[in-house]
C-alpha cells in the first residue's frame, strides 16, 4: 500500500476557490503511479467536496481529507440569573 502526504500552502483564506483549484492540480501529479491513498492537511482546502471526491473517483484512490464549514451566530445567548438565596 502507498501513501501519498500532500502539504500545501493555503492562498489567502481557507475557503479561496484557489485552494481546490491547486489540490486538484496536486492530485493530478500521483496520476499512473502506485498511490492507492492520497491525504491532504486538515482543513485544506475548505471548498469543493464534490469535486475532491470526484478526482478522488478518478484516480482510483481513497482521499483523507476535511473540510471546515462556516456557520452564522443568529443571536447571542445571554446568560441565565439565578434566583440564588434571598
Amino acid at each position: 500500500m502507498r501513501v501519498a502526504v500532500i502539504q500545501a500552502r493555503p492562498r489567502g483564506s481557507l475557503y479561496n476557490k484557489k485552494n481546490l483549484r491547486y489540490a486538484i492540480k496536486l492530485l493530478d501529479r500521483i496520476k499512473n503511479t502506485d498511490v492507492d491513498i492520497a491525504a491532504l492537511p486538515e482543513g485544506y482546502p475548505s471548498v469543493g467536496e464534490g469535486e475532491l471526491c470526484k478526482k478522488a473517483k478518478d484516480l482510483g484512490v481513497y482521499l483523507i481529507f476535511s473540510i471546515l464549514t462556516k456557520s452564522k451566530i443568529t443571536h447571542k445567548a445571554k446568560p441565565k440569573r439565578s434566583a440564588g438565596p434571598k
